[in-house]
């Protein structure tokens, strides 16, 4: 994990939900420099305010988007995506062991992506950044920039009341 996804710069996608960040998501995920994991984490909202690991991981793997990658064609409010050309049960299994192996909260969160960047078809050769979108991110700022001090973010600012 410390050669390809610790060479990465970490940019995150803030706003309401319902401002547009999927659809900015969207648009960011065909550009060749950005690996972009393709679900909300909620990592900051539900996973680091926990202290037991093991909590953790299993928070990950039930509450969060870290799992749907596995589930093949999903279907949410957001709209379906299809994950059949991912073999579920290695992503599943590829990215509990990597989330075993790491020691600290960063490398829980990277763990995400580096499985994901494995499973995808990274080219880190080109790649630049980790992009990461969970509505809220921005009441964790504090937490993101201890974590990953050279972030960068984007926050999409609409009133969500334009969708009704």
């Amino acid at each position: 994990m410390r050669n390809g996804i610790y060479q990465l710069r970490p940019l995150f996608l803030c706003g309401h939900p319902k401002s547009g960040t999927t659809l900015l998501l969207a648009l960011l995920d065909s550009h060749s420099e950005l690996l972009v994991f393709p679900e909300e984490l909620k990592f900051f909202h539900k996973v680091i305010s926990c202290k037991n690991k093991r909590k953790k991981i299993n928070i990950l793997l039930t509450e969060t988007g870290a799992y749907v990658p596995s589930l093949g064609l999903v279907e949410f409010p957001s709209g379906k995506r299809d994950y059949r050309k991912i073999n579920g049960k290695k992503y599943l299994e590829s990215l509990k062991e990597k989330l075993k192996k790491a020691s600290n909260d960063k490398e829980l969160f990277l763990a995400i992506f580096e499985n994901w960047a494995n499973f995808a078809g990274c080219d880190w050769q080109k790649v630049k950044y980790f992009v990461e979108k969970t509505p809220g991110n921005e009441l964790h700022l504090k937490t993101i920039l201890n974590l990953f001090p050279d972030s960068k973010f984007i926050h999409v600012i609409r009133d969500p009341r334009d969708n009704f």
